[in-house]
């Protein structure tokens, strides 16, 4: 079975948690079961949102570089895929209007 855990970050809080969660899965610390990530904040500009955003998208390069796109490494670091749905505001319907619940069909939830 292929195990999935889903992480809604709420606010800046969340935001902090995610790039926490990035910085230890670069350390090989994690399975390789996929990650998903959902940033959930009314503030499109939040600067704890972007700098997760941002750091999220470097280890996503860097796995791309380490891995070569192969599921089969030598090496255990950065091994751990982690998805993006970026940031849904519930206020600006940035992402076309979604729902939140739209995102995640079954899911493993942790709240962050």
């Amino acid at each position: 079975m292929n195990n999935k855990l889903f992480i809604i970050a709420i606010g800046g809080s969340g935001a902090k948690c995610v790039e926490s969660i990035v910085q230890i899965a670069a350390t090989g610390l994690y399975t390789k079961e996929e990650i998903e990530v959902l940033f959930v904040d009314p503030d499109e500009n939040n600067g704890n949102v972007d700098r997760a955003r941002k750091t999220l998208s470097t280890y996503q390069e860097c796995q791309q570089l380490v891995t070569g796109g192969s599921t089969e490494q030598q090496i255990e670091w950065m091994s751990t895929p982690i998805k993006s749905y970026d940031l849904w505001s519930p206020f600006q319907g940035k992402l076309g209007g979604r729902e939140l619940a739209s995102y995640f069909n079954t899911a493993q939830w942790m709240l962050v």
